[in-house]
């Protein structure tokens, strides 16, 4: 309503309206899967384009075991506008297809090769496909593109989060020492 007829363009307003948004998914939620859909397509269409709130919006459809439908909108909202942490979100979403989820998260190599986000979404990707090489081979990329990053802060969280899942696959495998290695290297 404010929008509408005071049309404010400010970061306040703009933070204020997210707020809002977050509030009226996670009341929703509460509610069950048909009542946050519905809150969803009620919300204005600018704010369904917002990252920040496509990812609420994702985390509750998962938290309330609605894989498929995440999935989905993941991936519309991954087609507008590129977002690390929406591709985070796509690794972590078990969707009915993982061939299929796996192959089109591989199709954003060609303009994203170089994200460690989306390298560490493959990862997770080809684990659960199976394909523990491709799996190793990423998270590892993953590792190498995060420490020419390691300035940054949430980078550190990023390296300790992929070794995590690097030493995981190595236990699995029965590298016991570069498990080790790894898991070492996170912390």
């Amino acid at each position: 309503e404010l929008r509408r007829h005071l049309k404010p363009e400010t970061e306040a307003f703009e933070a204020l309206e997210l707020r809002a948004g977050r509030g009226q998914l996670d009341t929703a939620a509460t509610q069950g899967v048909d009542a946050l859909r519905d809150s969803w397509r009620q919300l204005p269409k600018p704010l369904r384009r917002l990252p920040a709130l496509v990812a609420c919006y994702a985390e509750r459809l998962l938290q309330a075991g609605a894989s498929s439908d995440a999935e989905a909108v993941l991936n519309d909202a991954l087609k507008r506008d590129w977002s690390p942490a929406l591709v985070e979100l796509y690794g972590r979403t078990q969707g009915d297809d993982p061939r299929r989820q796996l192959s089109l998260a591989e199709g954003w190599l060609n303009t994203h090769g170089d994200d460690a986000v989306l390298q560490r979404c493959l990862g997770r990707l080809a684990l659960r496909n199976q394909l523990w090489g491709v799996a190793r081979e990423r998270f590892e990329t993953s590792l190498r593109l995060f420490e020419t990053q390691a300035e940054a802060s949430s980078t550190r969280t990023d390296i300790a989060e992929t070794s995590a899942e690097l030493g995981r696959l190595l236990l699995q495998l029965g590298e016991r020492d570069a498990a080790a290695r790894c898991f070492e290297r996170g912390l």
